[in-house]
């Protein structure tokens, strides 16, 4: 029977969180500076991770210790979080030097896999037999031809479609409750994005794009494409903070022409002609 996963992970520089350890044996409460969402380390963490990173630190407060063992059942079911976003969180919390993971038991168990794997696997146990034709065909055989690889991107382009790509992605996965298709494609489009507007503004107008009601957008089920098509528009909105939906471009319309219809009753201004 496979066992559950557990992750063993310290939290670093709990005392931060946790001043008043001496004289409060239990607590239901911990520190959490309000400027964490201003911090411009946590920038390229989506809203998900950073909902896991205060899930952690719930965990040691409840435990007053900075060492705290989650179990994956617990995460998906309590904290609502997928493994997948669970993942990319530790990954980024760590390399954030927030956290260390001191022992995951998935990684134990792959690592015991491949050891026995490659035990079983030894040149004395393979035995390769060819027949004479076979012998023939190979010695025949002509050279493989080798593909040319592609240009690699440079490391501000990676960093800069991946920073776009995992807000798309985490935002649209909370919204419509499923991933989006990751291909060539939809990354070529985020790279054409980051040209388009300030590049470092990119994945923020990505996650405003998918909260984003207008019917056109929702009907469509917010498609990188059309945030591509509407990318100058959506900056505009998201600098301002004021989304247009459809009926508010209704009602501006329906005011212009009102005020087509009745501005040639206005009283002319001063200087101007009267033609009656």
């Amino acid at each position: 029977m496979k066992s559950a996963r557990s992750i063993k992970i310290k939290i670093n520089n709990w005392e931060k969180f946790n001043p008043r350890k001496k004289e409060l044996k239990s607590t239901s409460w911990f520190r959490l500076s309000n400027a964490i969402f201003d911090n411009p380390e946590f920038y390229h963490l989506s809203n998900v991770e950073i909902c896991f990173w205060i899930y952690l630190l719930s965990l040691a407060s409840k435990k007053q210790t900075e060492n705290v063992e989650i179990f994956v059942q617990h995460v998906r079911k309590v904290g609502r979080f997928r493994s997948k976003c669970m993942n990319n969180a530790i990954s980024k919390l760590v390399e954030l030097q927030c956290i260390e993971v001191l022992h995951d038991t998935q990684t134990t168990h792959e690592s015991h896999t491949t050891q026995h794997n490659e035990h079983n696997i030894t040149e004395h146990n393979i035995t390769l037999r060819l027949s004479p034709a076979e012998k023939s065909r190979d010695e025949v055989s002509p050279p493989t031809k080798v593909k040319k690889p592609r240009a690699a991107k440079t490391p501000q382009e990676q960093t800069i479609t991946s920073k776009i790509w995992v807000a798309y992605r985490d935002a649209f996965e909370i919204r419509h409750g499923y991933a989006p298709p990751s291909n060539s494609k939809n990354f070529g489009m985020l790279k054409h994005l980051a040209a388009r507007i300030p590049s470092d503004t990119a994945p923020f107008v990505a996650e405003f794009y998918i909260r984003h009601n207008h019917r056109f957008y929702v009907d469509s089920k917010h498609p990188i494409g059309i945030l591509l098509r509407d990318a100058e528009k959506l900056y505009v909105e998201w600098k301002t903070n004021a989304p247009t939906t459809s009926n508010d471009a209704a009602v501006i319309e329906r005011r212009q022409s009102n005020f087509n219809a009745f501005s040639k009753f206005l009283i002319p201004e001063a200087g101007e002609k009267n033609e009656n």
